[in-house]
């Protein structure tokens, strides 16, 4: 914060942000000049404005009135072109307002854009002066700081290495001590779990040997059940189907004589059908060959 301090407090930095302030005030009175001109000019068009809407105010009285009588003498047609005449009138004077005032506008900021120009290109030089020694001076001020902090980071680091080497040989130490009861516990976790998978074995292989027999006697009683209920039902599924093959022969037997009549009946019909239009074709190819020769 002091270096920055110093930087500030330069003289060089400080001609150079007096010259900044100085162009920044003198852009900001021209502009206020600027402003100030032009109230004149708005204030005529709100004026002109004022006299436009009091015009119509006026208008609108007078038509109001006129149009009262006319009502009370039935002269009708007189006020609506008196209606006319006072909306053409107003519509003149809005139509003149808004001309005077966009000659006005644009006159102002051709105006403004003549002055910025001639303010600008003056001061463009100072600007980029002042701009590139305060750039100047905060880099190397930038700089100076990063070396002192580069400096303080190399001394912490070498704090930090002097407090942490002597640690080393006890911590290394104390892993190696943790790494061995670490081993030595889980070496003893699983020698107890192996004891009590081999003591669950020994208990199942005691209950399961003495079920073995009965259950294979079991097995093959079932089996046997089994073949001789699939034996029993072999008879009755053959006659079944001896019998549904002697009513699907007794169904199709009557059927085959007229159906093969009528495959015959239906050949007949499609080869006519193919016959009947071979001769008008070729009738018409012989032509066509007749024709193409010629």
């Amino acid at each position: 914060m002091t270096n920055l301090t110093g930087v500030l407090m330069n003289p060089a930095v400080v001609g150079a942000l007096t010259i900044l302030a100085t162009t920044l005030t003198t852009a900001l009175g021209g502009a206020i000049t600027f402003v100030a001109g032009m109230l004149p000019d708005i204030i005529n068009g709100v004026a002109g404005m004022v006299t436009t809407f009091t015009d119509l105010a006026n208008g609108v009285g007078t038509t109001w009135t006129a149009l009262t009588q006319a009502f009370a003498t039935g002269g009708i047609a007189g006020v609506v072109a008196k209606i006319q005449d006072d909306l053409a009138s107003v519509g003149n004077n809005i139509t003149v307002w808004l001309s005077n005032m966009a000659i006005s506008i644009a006159t102002n900021v051709l105006a403004w854009g003549q002055a910025f120009i001639g303010w600008i290109i003056p001061a463009i030089p100072r600007i980029l002066s002042a701009l590139d020694t305060i750039s100047v001076r905060i880099f190397s001020w930038l700089i100076a700081t990063d070396i002192a902090i580069g400096a303080k980071l190399l001394a912490w680091g070498q704090q930090f290495v002097a407090w942490v080497a002597p640690q080393i040989p006890a911590l290394l130490a104390a892993l190696n001590n943790l790494a061995n009861q670490l081993v030595s516990w889980l070496v003893a976790r699983e020698i107890a779990h192996a004891q009590q998978l081999l003591g669950w074995g020994r208990a199942f292989v005691a209950w399961v040997a003495p079920a073995i027999p009965p259950l294979l006697a079991a097995l093959g009683a079932l089996a046997s059940q089994l073949l001789n209920w699939l034996a029993a039902q072999v008879p009755p599924l053959l006659a079944k189907l001896q019998i549904w093959g002697q009513a699907f022969v007794a169904w199709v037997g009557p059927n085959v004589g007229p159906l093969l009549s009528a495959l015959g009946a239906l050949g007949s019909q499609l080869l006519n059908w193919l016959a009947a239009p071979i001769p008008p074709i070729i009738a018409k190819l012989l032509i066509w060959g007749q024709a193409f020769v010629s």
